[in-house]
């Protein structure tokens, strides 16, 4: 049930005995209507962007849980399609609170669970105990509301078709995202500007070098206006020069939309300098 609440010119979502998953976002206040029929505000819970509690995800050997030979390969086959489980990390009693955006930096070594802990992020697996609210959100729900609050740069990989030009591409993805075409074109040009790619909107995307690589993903996560961006390992093998840039590019969307930031790196200095907290996992 929503409707206008003239006096602070706000839209509010009222849950039924406080049974449903609230919605936050910075246009909404989230309110409770219990049987006596008032009204509770959910004050602090609207200001939270993650809330991490003693968060931990551990893989089982599949090998354990079947001891017919043919259900377990099928069943270590599977999971290391879903999740990766074979080759993951766990994660062991991780706490974060962020409250108001900020960049979160989170340092660790290869193979020290940083991917885990985004893939919890993301929704991609389900943690084996602990909470993760992200913008009031459980992730593993994969909830459309919350996928299209969130964007994820991956360091690794490319997650775009590398045979599409940089703009086809761009153009694309704002097509999955439901916006407009004025609204998409208006900001591929913003972006492009300020990420100094005009010359390489029309190039095909397995062309790009590294740095350009770094910055058409990071452009193509900003392109939605996320409230919150999850970057993995994106910083650790740019060289000073390209590291330099992409941090004043991080800082600048930053300050200019007021995103929250998560960026993960191997090396502590290399988010040192734009990070508001840093946590080493």
């Amino acid at each position: 049930m929503v409707y206008q609440n003239s006096y602070h010119k706000q839209r509010i979502k009222i849950c039924q005995n406080g049974a449903t998953q609230p919605f936050l976002s910075n246009n909404w206040a989230v309110y409770f209507l219990y049987k006596d029929h008032s009204l509770r505000l959910l004050s602090n819970m609207e200001k939270i962007y993650i809330s991490i509690k003693n968060l931990s995800k551990i893989f089982v050997n599949p090998s354990k849980l079947w001891p017919n030979q043919q259900e377990k390969r099928g069943f270590a086959e599977i999971d290391q399609k879903v999740t990766g489980a074979q080759s993951a990390t766990p994660i062991l009693n991780f706490n974060l609170t962020v409250k108001k955006p900020e960049i979160v930096g989170i340092v660790g070594s290869k193979n020290s669970g940083k991917t885990t802990f985004f893939k919890l992020c993301l929704g991609f697996i389900q943690p084996t105990s602990g909470t993760i609210n992200i913008l009031g959100f459980q992730p593993y729900q994969r909830r459309q509301q919350f996928l299209y609050q969130i964007g994820f740069v991956n360091g690794n990989k490319y997650t775009s078709n590398i045979n599409l030009t940089a703009k086809d591409s761009l153009l694309l993805s704002g097509y999955l995202y439901n916006l407009s075409s004025p609204t998409v074109l208006d900001r591929i040009d913003k972006l492009a500007q300020d990420f100094e790619f005009e010359d390489y909107l029309n190039v095909a995307i397995n062309q790009f070098s590294t740095v350009e690589k770094i910055k058409f993903e990071i452009m193509t996560a900003l392109l939605h206006s996320p409230k919150i961006l999850f970057m993995d390992d994106v910083l650790s093998d740019l060289s000073q020069a390209d590291l330099a840039k992409i941090q004043k590019l991080v800082k600048k969307y930053f300050e200019e939309e007021n995103i929250c930031m998560v960026v993960t790196s191997q090396k502590q200095e290399t988010v040192e300098s734009i990070s508001h907290q840093i946590i080493n996992i």
